[in-house]
């Protein structure tokens, strides 16, 4: 299937890495200044916690970022359950 888009929605749309599969690591690394994301745990799976990836993606490319957990609402601790972070 072939689907005409428009330069916007191109903008938009995150672009596999060279190397780098994972879909958070391209959805943190196509961020807008002011643009924020967040991660639930339950959908997490590559082998590093977003802040690792956030961290490598700062040092690679010279991005800064807000970022960290959030602690889970339901049990009143600081499990890491959902993670935010926010391009600055």
């Amino acid at each position: 299937m072939i689907k005409r888009i428009s330069a916007e929605e191109f903008d938009r749309m995150p672009l596999h890495g060279q190397g780098r599969g994972s879909a958070a690591y391209n959805a943190i690394l196509s961020l807008k200044v002011g643009e924020a994301i967040i991660i639930e745990k339950k959908g997490w799976k590559p082998k590093y916690p977003p802040t690792q990836i956030v961290n490598k993606i700062e040092r690679k490319f010279g991005m800064k970022f807000i970022h960290g957990a959030l602690p889970d609402k339901r049990m009143m601790q600081l499990f890491i359950c959902v993670w935010k972070i926010l391009r600055k």
